[in-house]
């Protein structure tokens, strides 16, 4: 497991209804109205290793979820972590279980690495074997509590891209999925699909994502991608090659996209960040050159440059609309014959 990985489960609730309304002892009285339904009881794992850049934003994403919390139940593993995720969930839960209905906390300290782990992007079948073991024992969590699961969608097909970038907009079959899906634990077909073991009759890499896939085609369950909204953002895929720090740099990116794409990301409230640690890379001063009357660019630009952990001194740059012709003679400035202000 790299980024937090998100598992939601939904409860389902069946009302038995009479055919007609009950009759009243008075005609005159009215039948009582029925009571509002509590809504369905959510299951949320966060199965997450080596995720410290990222989790704040995704914790602070599941804070923000307009849902009930007391319907809601929060099943969280960590292991193998070299950094600060494990801290970081400790921290959040602490302050936040008093919300949820019931809160399972899995942590484990040792080892950091997998037998066979190049690097921490490196997925050894060891590593395949453990993440599914975690997410087959959180599915059937979720199946204890009747409830339907949640994982997003990863598949370099010609509709991928497309797809993706939101210019194919609707809901389609796919072959397989990845992060974020909605499984109906209530129909029949569910109690054939697992992660862990694979199918007996499965023979390909040794992969979660493929091997549940294998497992609803067994089933004969048809998946879908919905992207009719925008649910989130998706980190760049790392390398087996690729470092933490490759893996940091790629998020602080994606980050910054949210801001020009929306939604923008917001950290948790609860989680403590460390400030970044701007310097010049080199330089001897940075300037960033803004108009004053534009706010908005300079505090986005800002923004930027700090998740970036550059460090610039602000300067104020000549606001051409301010200016009449007697203020350009002051400056020493000459204006080509014929030159007019296209903006004036």
């Amino acid at each position: 497991m790299s980024a937090p990985w998100l598992l939601c489960a939904a409860a389902a609730v069946v009302l038995l209804a009479t055919l007609r309304p009950a009759a009243a002892y008075f005609s005159e009285e009215k039948p009582p109205e029925e009571s509002s339904v509590q809504p369905p009881a959510v299951v949320v794992a966060v199965l997450a290793r080596n995720a410290e850049h990222s989790l704040p934003f995704y914790l602070g994403a599941l804070e923000r979820l307009r849902y009930p919390k007391h319907r809601v139940s929060v099943w969280v593993a960590t292991d193998h972590n070299s950094d600060n995720t494990t801290a970081i969930l400790r921290e959040w839960l602490t302050t936040m279980q008093k919300h949820y209905h019931y809160v399972e906390w899995r942590p484990m300290e040792q080892p950091v690495s997998y037998v066979g782990e190049l690097g921490p992007k490196h997925w050894p079948n060891t590593r395949y074997e453990y993440v599914m073991k975690l997410k087959q024992a959180a599915l059937n969590f979720a199946r204890k509590r009747w409830a339907d699961y949640i994982l997003g969608y990863y598949r370099r097909t010609a509709e991928y891209f497309p797809t993706r970038q939101r210019q194919r907009l609707g809901c389609f079959p796919v072959p397989m999925v990845h992060s974020t899906m909605l499984l109906d634990l209530r129909k029949e077909g569910m109690k054939e699909l697992a992660f862990f073991p694979p199918h007996k009759d499965y023979s390909w890499p040794y992969d979660d994502i493929i091997v549940f896939a294998f497992s609803c085609r067994a089933a004969d369950i048809q998946m879908y991608l919905c992207n009719k909204e925008r649910y989130g953002f998706l980190n760049v895929p790392a390398k087996p090659h690729h470092t933490l720090e490759d893996d940091q740099l790629n998020f602080v990116h994606l980050h910054l996209e949210s801001i020009i794409e929306g939604p923008r990301m917001y950290p948790s409230r609860i989680v403590h960040m460390f400030p970044k640690k701007r310097d010049l890379v080199g330089f001897d001063e940075i300037y960033l050159i803004n108009l004053r009357r534009r706010a908005d660019r300079r505090d986005r630009m800002l923004f930027s440059l700090n998740e970036l952990e550059v460090d610039v001194k602000v300067v104020d740059a000549v606001d051409g609309n301010a200016l009449n012709s007697s203020d350009i003679k002051l400056l020493g400035v000459d204006l080509l014959p014929g030159y007019y202000d296209p903006f004036s």
